[in-house]
């Protein structure tokens, strides 16, 4: 019988399959109006690609926070953006590469910690007001954990790490380009309006989470630059083994994205974001070796020489005053009696915003009013006159207290705590030093957006993609240098 009758195939070879698929999806694509069929083609190719490379999708990740705020969805209070897509995509990708494959999947341990965090915030969902709101946060914190396993399941060779870090760093770039532009060229809301300039803001809207973003990108641009630039130096004129084993383009490339996102963040005016940053800094330092020594010095001349500046005043007056005001409105005190002014407007709202976070805690110390809560329950909270709940606390730990009371930001302090351990493993792992250099960067980068969260909420926005994505490329960084990982579950 088998010898009679043909095997059926389409066109008369499979390889005719797809392609002919792919005309026939096009042409009908091509009869809707563009502004569907163009939407519906882009997610056709992701979704093809991802198929066909799944790490492209993975790499995509590295610039999941950008591509959240250029467009959005919205069903309610919960939006739908790019990343989301292409965290679908990635994670499709992975488990389909994973199924054919047969290969084990390796949680982090680091997940321990977010594990119990999330578990919390579902059974917060029992006395909660919005159920939008909540789920929402849950799936924000979803996500995070999602990346922290997604990503070293992707990333298991170095070339894969540095393939993502350089498009990391191209993400950076351009967002960085973008807010320079608006800082020099007066782009944006009067309320940006800044002496000459106008504060930068890039795709986010708004100053501060911009700042966020810069910030968690500079410090890996930065300890890959110098990292590089020690190595190239130490190999001399010659093709030395430090710079075979440091590509002279990464230096290129993180050199150059340190200059602009270096540029770019005090152009937005966040203190928080500057005061991080120096936190991070810091960090880095610490944990950068001996060698940093000379950097450290150049950075501290540099502070000094900026200081001097302010203090004969050769800077602008309103990034001096910016600067002065740090230690005027980073106090804690009683927005109650304070009658705000221009100049103090905004430390005056942070604060009410504090103290209406400080009285939901008060009332439900040991459970919170609930996951994402915040702002549903505000107006039971504020301090007249500021009716706004302006979407958080402006202080995640006070945010996570508020609705989730001792429990949840034990938890949370718990899960900061891991991931700082899992970066300074990483980097103790690392002797390769790019591979070092990324971890140093990262830490910087964890500890910088730790203390800008005492001021502000830098989960939002896609950052909460981004900094899981950080973290597990940390633990990919610890596990190539380990050499747990013998080979890749992906093509390259």
């Amino acid at each position: 019988m088998s010898t009679l009758v043909a095997p059926f195939t389409l066109f008369g070879s499979s390889r005719l399959l797809w392609p002919a698929i792919g005309i026939g999806v096009g042409a009908l694509l091509g009869l809707l109006p563009w502004q569907v069929g163009l939407p519906l083609s882009l997610a056709g190719s992701a979704l093809f690609l991802s198929i066909a490379r799944p790490r492209l999708a993975a790499y995509g990740l590295a610039v999941a926070s950008p591509l959240a705020t250029v467009a959005e969805l919205r069903l309610g209070v919960i939006g739908v953006t790019a990343a989301d897509g292409l965290i679908v995509l990635a994670l499709a990708g992975l488990l389909l590469q994973v199924a054919r494959d047969r290969s084990p999947l390796a949680p982090p341990w680091v997940l321990a910690g977010v594990v119990p965090f999330l578990c919390l915030a579902l059974l917060s969902t029992g006395w909660i007001v919005s159920v939008p709101l909540a789920v929402k946060e849950i799936v924000r914190w979803a996500q995070f954990g999602l990346m922290i396993a997604l990503v070293p399941t992707a990333l298991v060779r170095r070339g894969h790490a540095l393939r993502f870090a350089a498009v990391l760093l191209g993400g950076g770039a351009i967002e960085g380009i973008l807010g320079a532009y608006q800082f020099a060229f007066r782009v944006g809301p009067p309320s940006f309006e800044v002496g000459r300039f106008f504060r930068a803001h890039g795709t986010y809207g708004q100053p501060n989470p911009f700042a966020g973003y810069m910030e968690m990108v500079l410090p890996i641009a930065l300890a890959l630059a110098v990292a590089g630039a020690l190595a190239l130096v130490r190999a001399g004129a010659g093709p030395g083994a430090a710079a075979a084993r440091f590509p002279r383009a990464l230096v290129v490339l993180a050199l150059s994205v340190a200059t602009i996102t270096g540029a770019a963040l005090p152009m937005s005016y966040s203190r928080g974001a500057w005061i991080g940053l120096a936190a991070g800094l810091v960090a880095m330092v610490l944990f950068a070796g001996r060698r940093a020594i000379g950097v450290v010095g150049i950075a501290a001349i540099a502070a000094l020489l900026v200081g001097s500046l302010g203090l004969v005043d050769l800077l602008p007056a309103s990034v001096s005053d910016r600067i002065l005001s740090i230690t005027r409105s980073f106090g804690v005190f009683d927005a109650r009696r304070v009658v705000p002014t221009a100049e103090s407007w905004a430390a005056v709202e942070r604060m009410a915003h504090w103290q209406a976070a400080w009285g939901m805690f008060l009332s439900q110390p040991l459970r919170g009013v609930g996951i994402g809560q915040y702002v549903a329950v505000y107006a039971d909270y504020h301090i007249v006159p500021w009716a706004n709940p302006l979407g958080h606390a402006h202080n995640y730990y006070l945010n996570v207290l508020a609705e989730l009371g001792v429990p949840g930001l034990m938890l949370y302090l718990g899960m900061l705590a891991g991931m700082v351990a899992t970066t300074v493993r990483a980097i103790g792992a690392a002797h390769d030093p790019v591979l070092r250099a990324l971890a140093v960067g990262i830490l910087g980068v964890l500890v910088a957006t730790a203390v800008h969260n005492v001021f502000d909420n830098l989960y939002v926005a896609g950052m909460n993609v981004h900094l899981g994505a950080l973290v597990g490329l940390a633990v990919a960084v610890g596990r190539i240098s380990r050499r747990v990982v013998d080979s890749p579950h992906f093509a390259p």
